[in-house]
């Protein structure tokens, strides 16, 4: 990594920081540790579609795959206010906030982080 800099911040960008996205990079480059990891950053810019570097050719290693998995464990109210926080446009967003997204109650808001 100290090798690669720029590499390296690319990677973490085009994962968007995510834990789940970086160790499935980090992994890979885990795997091939002679392999550049320009060439990651290369591929991670390239794509077309933000997930399609994280289709590992199995469904443990695909991250759509994951995420689904993720996403069907939620409650009914869970899963509306994760839909409705993608529409917001920073990485970041206040509890009070997310609460006035969520499709309950105010004071139920924190059982849907929870689920």
């Amino acid at each position: 990594m100290a090798g690669e800099p720029d590499a390296v911040d690319v990677i973490i960008a085009r994962c968007a920081r995510l834990p789940l996205a970086l160790a499935i990079v980090a992994a890979r480059a885990a795997a091939n540790p002679r392999f550049p990891l320009a060439v990651i950053a290369t591929e991670l810019r390239q794509a077309t579609s933000a997930l399609d570097p994280f289709d590992g050719g199995e469904l443990a290693s695909d991250l759509r795959a994951v995420f689904s998995w993720s996403y069907r464990a939620l409650s009914t109210d869970a899963a509306q206010l994760f839909a409705l926080l993608a529409l917001h446009p920073g990485p970041d967003i206040a509890a009070a906030a997310a609460a006035s997204l969520a499709p309950t109650r105010p004071d139920q808001t924190a059982d849907c982080w929870r689920s």
